[in-house]
């Protein structure tokens, strides 16, 4: 009997279950209804297994007690055992179908054993089956959903895959699940898209992750037969044995064929069993939706940028649907809708016919339905009606759309609007029949031809015959060559020409000869243009060539015309120009001689405006008024006007100006209205001017002839009768008018001159022969006069007809000629008197003469009687000067101009004079004919000269001068030299005694100055203390006044005396001749000099002074720059220093590198004891240690006096009082000359003393006691930096907990006045002054925290970082940054070495949690904050252990490469907010916390964060595991 179930093989109480099992020996029949009964119950399931009916495999069970049962047994269980292991590793379904099991059991009888075997195997058979049947109702299951994730989702596609990723981790319990793509160099896999549970942390996923390694090679490169693969499946997991991954099951997916990536799913925990053949079946059933997924979405991609080409195509597209009644559009693009007017919803559904009219070409609708109906493209253009009726040619172009069987599904229609391009077909057909026309008619040749130099013709027109006469068919088949057979002058010229214009893709014209057929030589003008392809390649030339020989030989005689009437205008001075009055504004147009004339460059544009203004204000209207006239009425005008032209210059011009009709090809006025004037233009300046000469030489004539007595007359020899002018009457003494003869003329000549008259006026008559004659003669009054006559006999065709001659009252000028006599004797003395002769050197005639006065005799010493001679003349000049006056003469003349100069003159060996000799040529008709001058004797002049040149040599040696006394010598040498040894001296005023003394003087003073020479100040007797006192020159020549002056004796004649400003007086005395103004000007330069150079040295002592004084501050300067440099590289010391003994240890060190220093220490007090307990020390006298008491009451060695005190002390020299403090002898022992001592204190915080002993007294000026000062803040700052990183970093710290009742801190004042918990969030700047502080609020709106803010006069700036309204417990949590001016709890706890933990104000109290190092003096630290708020009471004390090797430890120590300030920007911007998202500050709020740009605050971020990330990243990455 078989009761129970059935367990399996692998269940480890299946041995008691087999106890419990009971099997009847022998019962085979039940067995085989047992195992009946199984298969049915198998059966009846859903799952396909290898028993249903059409599985081909066959299980036979039979009963029967034949011997052979026992091997019939064992083969019944090694066979159900063998489908057992089957199905557990067969995968698919249909492979479980495929299984061929035949069970077949033989008759005979069998053992116990064995059919306990064969039971157990059953029992496998059953626990495999039901498992698999449960996973393959999973799959079902999960399947479905899958189903529906896929087919139903609205999602994308990487939200529907992360869906089917979150199934898969259900299906198979697992924790995460990727699909990832092979990156583009197919080398990586790319994780795309993750699903995993937020209960476990997240798969690692980097670069050199495990995760991608699996992806990589055991599943994207596995080669296996097998789409999923497990790790089971391979060699096992790579990596150490901390990865994290230790399940996974995936596949790979495939897009099109081509490898995409592939799913994969993992876990950190290990399975067992491991994946079973439902979970891969599932995988891959993953991986196939997956597929599914990704290839929809390229799909739909692919489909969009179908859609968005279709939409975006410059043509309009339509698709119409053939198995539809009327082949309906069903799709129609954007520029269709734009090309036609309709829109899309208007042609969906009907056909394309609608778009055609009236004038739509039915044959070519035709065309189109043709191709419909035969299934083929099909392209025409025709005419179609837009929606609102307006014409336009369409070319449409259909083709079939097949399916893949090749059936005709769709048709697309292309149509694109060819309007325009049809216009310009039907202008060009226009164009090209008037071509045509135009060709058949041109008088020209029209031509294609190659561009070679032969010019090869492709076409000629007719034309060619009728220019050329040669045959268009010759010139065609080149028997005619056109280069050399037509062209003349050679072909180079015209080749070039035209290659430049091709080369510029430009059109060309040339002009050129050629040769026709009979010989005869014509001028050809071509105009053409390069042709090219699309490719930009030249392909043929085209053009056409007229022929210009009519234009040319006209443009020539145009030429020479031109230029001929050019050349004659410029000698006439006569212009041309026309005028056209039918153009808006009246056009001129005028020749060049025209422009000349009118003073401007020829070729300028001139209109009409600017030639009125070209002309006389004065004769502009007239001009006017005389064009206006022409154009109205045709009146021709005739003026003369005057011009002035651009050159300013005026000029009379003749204008004319004849107007001309509409009519141009006339020439005369044809009473229409006038058009055009055209006129001349004559410069008539000359002409005008000889006219005016000619009115003002006859005007001129008359008054000349009246004013000197001139008077004209003509006697006619055959007549006798003579005519003469008024004037002549008028000497006559007659009426003017009256007739005359030539008896009558002669009767009025004095009887003694008259025959010599008559005699001359015969000679005239006979001989011809003129007369000029001066004679006396008598008026009709009886008045005798002089007259000059002239007469000049006039001949005509060789005989004598008349004599001609004037008539001229000389009584004037002979009574001048007298008068002229007495002058020049009297212009002989003033030249005497001027020591100036004067001369005259004619050069029309060799030898030369030359004139001169008889000053230039006396000049020269010689007489009248030696004569002029200019060889004798210059040789009495000096041997050395003599040449150069020669030469000077020669090149003068020579050269035709002035000469000026001065020469030595020695008329006799003893007699030495300076002359200047001047000359100036005289020109007549523009020849030079004669040279003027004169000679000056300029001795006395040349003297002064000299003197003056004395001055200056003695002005030059006083700039040298470096005393009082050389300054006095020089000055009275150079008096002494100029004045010719008169009596000189120089006075002093002497400040010490008040007198005025003599400093320098001349040998001759001695003997006319006084027994007493010196002036006592307020001496008013003393002319020299009155001329310094009034500050004037004071001449002295008065006798008496001499005896008065209480300064020179009673043998001086004449003195001056001249004060030289505050230094002293400068004294001259004569006994002989007087001294004269030229003589006190000298002196005047001369004191004026001196006074100079004793300011000069006054400037220059006090320059001495000053730089003595700059040279006292230098070596100050020095020091200071010494010991500034000094304290800089102690300051970079303290930066770096990381505690308080190296930086006791540096500082004396750096303070003996400088020279000045013998010695410095630094001590602290030692309470217990009472002294003063040196810490560190440096240089080279540390016995003066060990010799002094540092005893903190008695002593008074600087150091100690300065711990006593807490104020900064300075001995600045030892040696004072060294008998009353026994420090000081000591000190001078070790050299020490000067002492500073400065205490090293921070607010109330003292950490001792810094002493410094120099090796100089006074070496610590006030300067450097405010400098040590500062560095004895400076230390103490660095030291308290020290302990609060020390206490920052220690992991051993103290933490005291304050409870501070009644703060005034910021925080405290804030939760008091708005009843609000404020708590202390961190700090950013922290400069003593100013706080920089985050704080956060609860409790209360943040506006009336703001009000509070507002009021609070410590708060110079604040902001509202962050407002989180109601978070449940608390109303409105706030954070705020607040800028507070003074100190803060937060600095003071930090500025005394500790690290604030939190601080917590609620209105009542604040209480204060802070580290300080293990070694703080907690007693006066707590000391210290009371005394800054009142009262502190310290509620608790403990030792913390602060764990530094976890996240504390690497953030400390990735802050160690940045800088205080890196740091703090860093620290600020963290608080405020910047690193959120959104920001809740921006960079420039950054800046403006900090008071700095916000250039620099993006500068320390930036450096900041790179060193952090280079921290981070550089050596690896770095996991951080928690605090």
């Amino acid at each position: 009997m078989f009761r129970g179930p059935v367990p399996s093989r692998r269940d480890t109480s299946s041995s008691g279950c087999r106890e419990n099992r009971t099997v009847e020996a022998g019962s085979w029949l039940v067995a085989t209804i047992g195992i009946c009964a199984f298969v049915l119950a198998v059966a009846a399931s859903s799952l396909p297994l290898p028993f249903e009916s059409e599985v081909p495999g066959v299980l036979a069970l039979a009963a029967g007690g034949s011997p052979g049962r026992s091997s019939v047994v064992e083969r019944l269980t090694a066979e159900v055992r063998s489908v057992t292991d089957t199905l557990e590793e067969t995968e698919a379904t249909a492979e479980i179908e495929s299984l061929d099991v035949d069970l077949d059991h033989g008759h005979g009888p069998g053992r116990d054993d064995e059919l306990e075997d064969l039971s157990e195997a059953i029992g496998d058979l059953t626990s495999v089956v039901q498992e698999r049947t449960r996973g393959l109702a999973a799959n079902e299951r999960y399947r479905r959903k899958v189903d529906r994730i896929t087919s139903e989702s609205d999602a994308n596609s990487e939200e529907t895959i992360a869906e089917i990723l979150e199934v898969g981790c259900e299906r198979l319990d697992l924790k995460a699940g990727v699909v990832a793509r092979i990156d583009e160099g197919g080398t990586q896999p790319e994780i795309r898209v993750r699903h995993s549970e937020s209960t476990q942390p997240a798969i690692d996923c980097g670069s050199n992750s495990q995760l991608r390694k699996i992806l990589r090679r055991y599943v994207i490169d596995s080669n296996g037969g097998s789409n999923v693969v497990a790790n089971h499946d391979g060699d096992g997991n790579e990596g150490s044995e901390d990865e994290e991954i230790e399940w996974y099951a995936g596949g790979r997916i495939e897009i099109s064929g081509e490898l995409y990536g592939a799913v994969c799913f993992v876990d950190r925990e290990s399975r067992e069993p491991p994946v079973t053949e439902s979970e891969r079946a599932f995988v891959d059933l993953v991986c196939r939706r997956v597929e599914d997924v990704l290839e929809r979405q390229e799909y739909e991609r692919e489909l969009q940028f179908k859609s968005r080409v279709l939409d975006a195509a410059p043509i309009g597209v339509t698709v119409t649907d053939p198995d539809e009644p009327d082949n309906p559009i069903v799709y129609a693009n954007e520029t269709f809708e734009r090309l036609t007017g309709y829109l899309e919803s208007d042609v969906r559904g009907r056909n394309c016919r609608f778009l055609q009219g009236a004038d739509t070409d039915p044959e070519r609708v035709a065309t189109l339905r043709e191709g419909v109906d035969a299934a083929e493209s099909a392209v025409v253009e025709l005419r179609n009606y837009r929606k609102d009726g307006t014409e336009f040619w369409n070319r449409v172009s259909i083709a079939p759309i097949e399916d893949d069987e090749g059936d005709v599904i769709n048709f697309v229609g292309f149509q694109e609007d060819v309007t325009e391009r049809k216009e310009r077909e039907r202008k060009l057909q226009e164009q090209e029949r008037e071509l045509s026309t135009l060709m058949s008619n041109v008088p020209g040749i029209v031509y294609r031809c190659e561009n070679e130099p032969k010019w090869p013709f492709e076409f000629v027109s007719d034309g060619a015959f009728e220019i050329t006469g040669y045959d268009t068919n010759e010139l065609v088949d080149g028997d005619v060559d056109w280069s050399e057979d037509v062209i003349l002058d050679g072909n180079d010229g015209l080749w070039s020409s035209v290659q430049r214009a091709i080369a510029a893709k430009e059109p060309y014209q040339v002009t050129y000869p050629i040769e026709t057929a009979d010989g005869e030589r014509r001028w050809l003008s071509e105009q053409g243009r390069g042709v090219f392809d699309e490719d930009g390649d030249l392909d043929h030339l085209e053009g056409v060539i007229i022929d210009i020989t009519p234009q040319v030989e006209s443009e020539r005689e145009l030429q020479r015309t031109r230029a001929l009437l050019e050349q004659s205008q410029r000698v006439a001075d006569v212009g041309g120009w026309e005028l056209h009055a039918d153009e808006d504004e009246y056009g001129i147009r005028w020749s060049n001689q025209t422009a000349r004339i009118h003073g401007i460059e020829p070729g300028s544009d001139v209109d009409y405006e600017r030639a009125l203004e070209l002309y006389h204000p004065d004769d502009r209207p007239e001009l006017e008024r005389a064009i206006e006239r022409a154009i109205e009425d045709g009146d021709p005008y005739d003026l003369e006007l005057r011009v002035l032209g651009d050159d300013r210059e005026t000029r009379w011009v003749r204008a004319i100006g004849e107007p001309i009709g509409s009519g141009h090809d006339t020439d005369r006025y044809d009473d229409t209205e006038a058009v055009v004037i055209r006129g001349s233009i004559q410069d008539i300046t000359d002409q005008k001017e000889r006219e005016r000469e000619l009115e003002r030489t006859q005007a001129l004539l008359e008054q000349s002839q009246r004013v000197a007595n001139v008077g004209g007359w003509e006697l006619d020899v055959d007549e006798r009768h003579v005519e003469w002018t008024d004037e002549t009457a008028r000497i006559y003494g007659l009426e003017p008018g009256i007739d005359g003869t030539l008896e009558l003329g002669l009767e009025y000549y004095h009887p003694e001159d008259r025959p010599e008259l008559e005699q001359a006026v015969e000679r005239a008559i006979e001989d011809g022969d003129p007369y000029d004659l001066e004679l006396r003669f008598i008026r009709d009054d009886g008045e005798q006069r002089w007259v000059r006559t002239i007469g000049e006999p006039v001949v005509d065709d060789g005989e004598i007809v008349a004599v001609r001659g004037s008539i001229q009252d000389i009584t004037d000028q002979k009574e001048r000629e007298q008068e002229l006599e007495r002058t020049q004797a009297f212009l002989e003395r003033i030249q005497r008197m001027a020591n100036i002769g004067g001369w005259e050197l004619d050069l029309r005639e060799e030898p030369r003469e030359s004139t001169w006065t008889e000053e230039l005799y006396r000049i020269h010493g010689m007489s009248k009687e030696e004569g002029s001679d200019l060889a004798a003349a210059i040789e009495q000049y000096h041997p050395e000067d003599r040449q150069e006056v020669w030469d000077t003469l020669e090149t003068a003349i020579e050269t035709e101009t002035v000469y000026d100069l001065e020469a030595r003159m020695q008329p006799s060996p003893d007699e030495l004079r300076w002359v200047r000799g001047f000359g100036a040529p005289v020109f007549e008709d523009g020849e030079l004919v004669k040279y003027q001058g004169a000679l000056q004797d300029i001795t006395d002049l040349k003297r002064r000269e000299l003197a003056l040149e004395s001055l200056h040599e003695a002005t030059r040696g006083l700039l040298g001068a470096e005393t009082v006394t050389e300054i006095a010598d020089q000055v009275v040498d150079a008096a002494e030299d100029v004045l010719e040894a008169q009596a000189v001296a120089l006075y002093r005023l002497d400040s010490d005694v008040n007198h005025l003394v003599p400093v320098s003087h001349t040998d001759a003073f001695d003997r006319l100055s006084s027994d007493e020479p010196s002036a006592a100040a307020g001496n008013s007797d003393s002319v020299l203390w009155n001329a310094f006192v009034t500050g004037a020159q004071t001449v002295v020549e008065d006798p008496a006044a001499f005896d008065r002056s209480d300064a020179f004796e009673a043998d001086a004649e004449s003195a001056v005396v001249v004060p030289i400003g505050d230094h002293g007086v400068f004294t001259v005395a004569s006994d002989s001749e007087p001294i004269d103004i030229e003589a006190r000007r000298l002196i005047e330069t001369l004191v004026a000099t001196a006074e100079a150079a004793f300011d000069r040295l006054e400037s220059e002592a006090s320059l001495r002074e000053r730089d003595a004084e700059l040279e006292t501050r230098n070596q100050r300067l020095r020091r200071q720059v010494t010991v500034n440099e000094t304290i800089r590289r102690i300051n970079q010391s303290l930066i770096g220093a990381t505690s308080r003994d190296e930086i006791e240890e540096t500082v004396p060190e750096r303070l003996v590198e400088n020279d000045d220093v013998a010695f410095a220490w630094i001590g602290d007090a030692n309470s217990a004891e009472g002294t003063l307990e040196p810490r560190s020390w440096a240089g080279g006298h540390e016995e003066y240690m060990d010799a002094v008491s540092f005893d903190s009451d008695g002593s008074s060695e600087p150091a100690v006096r300065t711990e006593r005190n807490g104020e900064t002390t300075v001995v600045e020299n030892v040696v004072d009082r060294l008998q009353e403090e026994s420090w000081r002898k000591q000190a001078l022992d070790a050299g020490f000359q000067s002492v500073i001592s400065v205490p090293l204190t921070i607010e109330d915080y003292s950490y001792g003393v810094l002493t410094v002993y120099a090796t100089d007294p006074d070496a610590f000026t006030s300067l450097e006691r405010t400098v040590f000062t500062e560095l004895g803040e400076a230390i103490a700052n660095a030291i308290t930096a020290t302990k609060t990183r020390e206490a920052l970093h220690a992991e051993t710290a103290v933490e005291l907990t304050l409870e501070i009742p009644d703060s005034s801190d910021v925080l405290s004042r804030i939760a008091s006045m708005t009843g609000a918990r404020v708590e202390y969030e961190g700090m950013g700047t922290n400069s003593g002054e100013e706080t920089l502080l985050f704080f956060e609020t609860h409790g209360v709106e943040s506006e009336a925290v703001t009000d509070v803010l507002e009021d609070l006069v410590s708060v110079s700036q604040y902001r509202l970082i962050s407002d989180d309204g109601d978070d449940g417990d608390e109303v409105n949590t706030c954070r705020f940054e607040a800028l507070v001016t003074g100190s803060a709890i937060a600095s003071q706890l930090v500025r005394h070495g500790g690290s604030p933990r939190s601080i917590r104000a609620d209105g009542d109290e604040t209480v204060v949690t802070v580290d300080v190092p293990t070694g703080t003096d907690v007693r006066e630290f707590v000391e210290v904050i009371a005394d800054d708020y009142g009262e502190a009471d310290l509620r608790r004390r403990r030792h913390v252990e602060r764990a530094m090797h976890t996240r504390r430890e690497l953030v400390t120590s990735l802050f160690d490469d940045l800088t205080d300030r890196q740091l703090e920007v860093l620290r600020t911007a963290y608080f405020a907010g910047f690193f959120e998202w959104p920001r809740e500050s921006t960079g420039e709020e950054i800046a403006t916390m900090l008071d700095v740009s916000q250039p620099t605050v993006n500068r320390h971020l930036r450096i900041g964060q790179g060193r952090l990330l280079a921290q981070l990243l550089e050596d690896g990455t770095i996991a951080v595991t928690g605090e």
